[in-house]
């Protein structure tokens, strides 16, 4: 297998992950949401599913048995069957499909909701349920891409041939722009290496001796690692959801609390 076909396997699992952990991050603020209301917070996350939450929310102020049950089944079914979509989707695309139309649904319901009260003031929560139907539709189409992928017992044997220097090392995808909008986020010299971890507009970037090796777009950051092989040396930087790291080998040689 060639270099370019190496990157673009590479491109499109990187993708389709990151589809997967903006999934996870929904369903994640969807239960937070539950949970500040169920405690008496007026603070509302809105990267999250508007069903679950209006169920519980409905439950909770009906009095009658019956239809309140119903209403707690059909959040904790809801969150429950997009967490089933999450673990399932890591193999199967069939479940990001599945997690899509559900979220489709959630999407008609709001708007349906908010055309029903005549109220306006909806719109970020619109934007923000377009920008999630966005990562899942990605999701899909690279999940079927990835089913086209050979094998990765195929790609071991194609990729058995060593290079001189005894490694498989990572093709870079291009050289590292400079411009004033990049945002270092953690920097580090190891290895005689100069290896950058930043962003540049809406793309974090793994950037090790001025090339860019591994890349993520998103507008707004979820977990993910950029790696690359180098002389033997597995190098990573990405962010953890509170974190910047950097790491060589598994290690952790740089860590940093991320405020913004």
């Amino acid at each position: 297998m060639n270099e370019n076909n190496k990157l673009s396997n590479q491109t499109i699992k990187q993708k389709y992950n990151n589809a997967r952990s903006n999934l996870l991050l929904m369903i994640i603020f969807t239960l937070v949401n539950i949970a500040l209301y169920i405690f008496g917070s007026g603070t509302m996350f809105l990267f999250s599913a508007t069903i679950p939450y209006l169920s519980m929310i409905f439950g909770m102020m009906l009095a009658d048995s019956l239809f309140m049950a119903m209403f707690f089944a059909v959040s904790k079914g809801s969150i429950i069957l997009y967490f089933l979509c999450w673990i399932f989707s890591k193999k199967h695309v069939t479940w990001m499909i599945v997690a899509l139309v559900l979220f489709v649904i959630d999407t008609l319901a709001m708007v349906g909701i908010y055309v029903f009260i005549a109220d306006v003031t909806g719109v970020m929560d619109l934007l923000m349920h377009i920008w999630i139907l966005y990562y899942l539709i990605m999701g899909v189409s690279y999940g079927f891409k990835m089913k086209k992928l050979p094998d990765d017992e195929e790609i071991t044997e194609e990729a058995s041939v060593v290079p001189e220097n005894g490694s498989l090392d990572t093709t870079p995808i291009c050289i590292a722009e400079t411009s004033s909008k990049v945002r270092i986020l953690l920097e580090d010299s190891s290895n005689g290496h100069n290896i950058c971890y930043r962003r540049l507009n809406h793309t974090n970037e793994l950037v090790i001796d001025g090339y860019v090796y591994a890349k993520c777009e998103g507008i707004f950051e979820s977990p993910h690692v950029l790696s690359a092989n180098l002389s033997g040396h597995l190098y990573e930087a990405g962010y953890d959801g509170m974190r910047s790291f950097i790491r060589i080998d598994s290690g952790v040689i740089k860590r940093k609390i991320r405020l913004w």
